[in-house]
């Protein structure tokens, strides 16, 4: 799989599968952990994991990156995100009475998916604004013909509406 990622289109969906498939082996194997340690010790260690993968991709994730850093980078973030996401509901519902713990479970449901997706859209936006200022001020400083802006209309025929 890795040998052969820049010639197979399903190349980058196998690398993410390897961190779905740890977090799918850590999720299903968090429950002894979780007895021993506590629930919110597991969540912490998870949370911990994700971003020890977040940080090492950061620092290795450049063209030309070594595919076998990136597939284990991926899999200790999917690893720590199997665990977090597996104790996170009954850390939350804990403390709720039994009879409230659907609305509980819900609310914590909702309030995670809201900030997954304003997450989400918050580091598009940050993304979108890095990407375009890095193009732009590398455009204006490759001296290519067209790469400054322009200021206003440089065909006489066109003015200006008064």
């Amino acid at each position: 799989m890795i040998t052969v990622l820049g010639a197979d289109p399903m190349g980058a969906g196998l690398v993410l599968a390897d961190m779905a498939a740890g977090a799918f082996l850590s999720g299903a194997l968090a429950r002894p952990p979780a007895a021993r340690m506590g629930a919110d010790r597991v969540v912490v260690l998870g949370l911990g994991l994700e971003i020890l993968g977040v940080a090492a991709l950061v620092l290795v994730l450049r063209a030309g990156a070594p595919m076998p850093a990136l597939v284990g980078f991926l899999l200790l973030y999917g690893l720590g995100l199997g665990l977090a996401s597996a104790q996170l509901t009954s850390t939350v519902l804990r403390d709720t009475a039994t009879a409230a713990s659907g609305q509980g479970a819900a609310t914590q449901s909702t309030v995670r998916q809201l900030g997954s997706g304003f997450g989400t859209a918050i580091a598009g936006s940050v993304l979108a604004v890095v990407t375009t200022h890095a193009a732009t001020t590398k455009l204006r400083h490759s001296h290519c013909p067209g790469s400054t802006p322009r200021t206003g209309p440089k065909n006489s025929a066109i003015r200006p509406a008064a």
